[in-house]
């Protein structure tokens, strides 16, 4: 019997909320309903929230590892959401969470799922909305 999965990134309803000309609009107008779960429950959850722009930092950091802290220009708590690399395993945070995660998840369960949720959003813009967000990801910032 596999176990369940320690942490799960699923989002829902992709658009586009503005146009999509240049690349912080890409980064910034795709919007989808972001849904965290962490060992079956529901931990953070944000409607209309910048997944692209996600997926681009997740994206980096899943190059580089250490720490992975995510500051969005659609809100103002600094860092809004975080994954820190501790002994045992990885410590997630975020500003908007439902409840804290004290316990270390399984580093590679974690960067798995992180990874899953990047090829997901490069998927459903690709197929919704016609937009190769792969190129998106490759850069350092949204002013890039």
């Amino acid at each position: 019997m596999t176990e369940a999965p320690e942490l799960v990134i699923e989002f829902d309803r992709l658009r586009a909320e503005g146009p999509l000309d240049h690349r912080y609009e890409k980064l910034l107008n795709i919007q989808a309903d972001l849904r965290i779960t962490v060992g079956g429950r529901e931990w953070f959850s944000q409607p209309m929230f910048p997944v692209v722009e996600l997926a681009a930092a997740a994206d980096r950091w899943l190059s580089r590892g250490g720490d992975f802290v995510f500051e969005t220009m659609e809100a103002e708590e600094s860092p809004f959401l975080w994954v820190r690399d501790e002994a045992g395993g990885c410590t997630v945070g975020a500003a908007w969470q439902v409840f804290e995660e004290r316990r270390p998840l399984s580093r590679e369960q974690v960067r798995n799922a992180w990874a899953r949720f990047v090829d997901h959003v490069v998927e459903e813009v690709r197929v919704r909305l016609g937009v190769d967000a792969r190129p998106l990801l490759s850069c350092c910032g949204p002013g890039a």
